[in-house]
């Protein structure tokens, strides 16, 4: 699970740090734009409590409703997700382990 957030988390470091930001406001009642969120750890302070509520919940319906892995199965397989993500082929015991 630690690669789901480290692999999102570095390529908006990389994309933030170059100078790229979404457009408009991350709160039109702050009057606050993306590009007024700070970088890094720090940033996460930025963002307005509502924002990060979403964020938070929208990630746990995706823990508790989306990833499901198949019984029995081996690490990673998402198969049993009730929508596509992961493994969606079936593979032999021999590909399972590398």
């Amino acid at each position: 699970k630690h690669g789901r957030i480290a692999q999102p988390a570095f390529l908006g470091q990389i994309t933030t740090r170059a100078g790229f930001y979404l457009p408009g406001y991350i709160s039109t009642s702050e009057d606050k734009l993306f590009s007024d969120v700070g970088q890094g750890w720090a940033g996460s302070f930025d963002v307005p409590v509502a924002g990060a509520l979403q964020m938070l919940a929208f990630v746990g319906f995706l823990e508790l409703a989306g990833w499901k892995q198949a019984e029995g199965s081996f690490p990673g397989d998402f198969s049993a997700s009730s929508f596509p993500v992961g493994w969606l082929d079936d593979y032999d015991e021999e590909t399972k382990l590398q």
